[in-house]
């Protein structure tokens, strides 16, 4: 008989926090789960102990495959499960042991969603709501669809046969915001979501970081594809429920630009304007820098906005490499 819940923990080079992450689940007071370690070709002692915890507890099945990093292996996770319900934890995260049991009483036959908090920051706290009706959705979603909670695909139960329905796989080529962009082609097919402010998640910060090891190129060009894709489902997202998510496109513009400014501000002056006029010539982002009214922008991005639109390249560079690198 299959299990109601599937949980898939990518790993790689985990053996420092693995076993505070495998423990966690083991601790559950809900039991009917099955847990899929799928060791994405780790060079420490990671896939050992992932063997070890097979032993212990026949609920555990460990897979071993060639590295091709966190979408390859949540994938491979997709393609073995076999529980009603998909759940994510990261190898250096770990859950609180109510976090299944309180889902699953709040499940209904038709829900197709279960989300709840993490224990990270105040604001990521959601509330405890069922939304139904399209009303429901349009008071909850420009409220907390930017928020960790909604575009990481932990702190939540998916329903198997949506992913599987919708063949919803984590994107390949994308090294940044292959996450944002499943939870998003998810929510798209969903008509009943229920939230919770269980704070059941905890999210290991200190072990979070991008690679920048690529060439700055490959970089923005990762990124411009990101922001293309997201944003055509952004836009189905608002057909389909009726809402306005202007804010949420403009904070991953930010989030975008933060991270492009801090691979090339290090670079010679004559280089970071080469990156500058690329910038300017984005169409995902040309609608934050000429836009006037956005809430969150202070004297510094309007400075920002003006410099570029008008191809001041060489002041914003310079702005850039000696004052801040920050958008």
């Amino acid at each position: 008989m299959n299990p109601l819940i599937s949980i898939i923990v990518p790993i790689y080079n985990a053996e420092s926090t693995i076993d505070r992450c495998v423990n966690s689940i083991l601790e559950q007071t809900y039991n009917d789960w099955e847990l899929l370690l799928i060791d994405d070709g780790s060079i420490d002692h990671s896939g050992e102990l992932c063997d070890q915890y097979a032993v212990k507890d026949q609920r555990i099945k460990v897979f071993h495959k060639k590295n091709g990093g966190v979408s390859s292996a949540r994938n491979y996770g997709l393609d073995k499960a076999s529980g009603e319900w998909i759940n994510f934890v990261d190898a250096d995260d770990w859950i609180d042991s109510n976090c299944f049991e309180t889902c699953i009483d709040g499940i209904k036959e038709e829900t197709d969603l279960v989300m709840f908090s993490c224990k990270w920051a105040e604001d990521c706290r959601l509330p405890d709501i069922s939304c139904k009706k399209q009303a429901d959705f349009q008071k909850i979603l420009p409220l907390f669809i930017d928020k960790i909670t909604f575009v990481t695909p932990w702190c939540k139960l998916f329903r198997r046969s949506i992913i599987e329905d919708k063949h919803l796989k984590f994107d390949l080529s994308l090294s940044s915001g292959e996450d944002t962009l499943f939870s998003m082609e998810y929510l798209k097919n969903v008509k009943n979501m229920n939230l919770l402010s269980l704070e059941a998640y905890h999210y290991d910060v200190s072990q979070n970081s991008d690679s920048l090891s690529k060439k700055v190129s490959d970089v923005w060009n990762g990124y411009a594809y990101f922001l293309e894709s997201i944003f055509l489902v952004i836009d189905e997202l608002e057909d389909i429920f009726g809402v306005k998510l202007y804010k949420f496109r403009c904070l991953l513009c930010e989030s975008r630009i933060n991270k492009y400014l801090s691979v090339f501000s290090s670079y010679s002056i004559k280089h970071i304007i080469k990156e500058l006029n690329v910038l300017s010539k984005n169409k995902e982002l040309k609608f934050l820098f000429s836009d006037k009214t956005y809430m969150m922008k202070g004297e510094r991005r309007h400075l920002f906005d003006w410099l570029i639109t008008h191809k001041c390249f060489f002041l914003l560079a310079m702005y850039i490499k000696y004052v801040r690198a920050e958008y």
